[in-house]
């Protein structure tokens, strides 16, 4: 039987810039940008490998003000797992602990947090820039 799933942030090839509530995570090896807000952010420089998901829910709701939620925090996993910014993949939920939509939106809005959200894009090498 495995143990709980412990995240730990991708930091190697990554420039960090923050803004605002927001950070840039510009990876050089994969030349991919990525902007995460508030919520997300918290979520990726929590993920030590050393905390569970039940812990991140507690860390992000004190830091945020709000209710603990793991949802919030699978979703911010998700998403920072698609973008390759942890060391492990974030697999999804089993189908019965997955939530509707709309008990996902009304939990969320009851939690008083933000929805995390990652963006990604791809920045044109270098060559590619210069010959515009």
């Amino acid at each position: 039987m495995t143990g709980p799933f412990l995240p730990l942030a991708h930091s190697n090839n990554l420039i960090v810039q923050k803004m605002d509530n927001e950070i840039l995570l510009f990876d050089s090896a994969t030349d991919k940008a990525h902007v995460l807000n508030e919520s997300a952010a918290l979520v990726w420089k929590l993920s030590n490998g050393k905390r569970t998901v039940e812990q991140l829910a507690q860390l992000v709701a004190r830091e945020l003000h709000g209710e603990p939620n793991q949802d919030l925090i699978w979703l911010a996993l998700q998403q920072l797992s698609k973008a390759s910014l942890l060391e492990q993949p974030a697999f999804a939920l089993p189908m019965t602990a997955r939530l509707s939509r709309r008990e996902f939106l009304q939990k969320a809005a009851l939690a008083a947090m933000v929805i995390p959200v990652v963006k990604t894009i791809s920045a044109p090498h270098a060559q590619q820039a210069a010959s515009c």
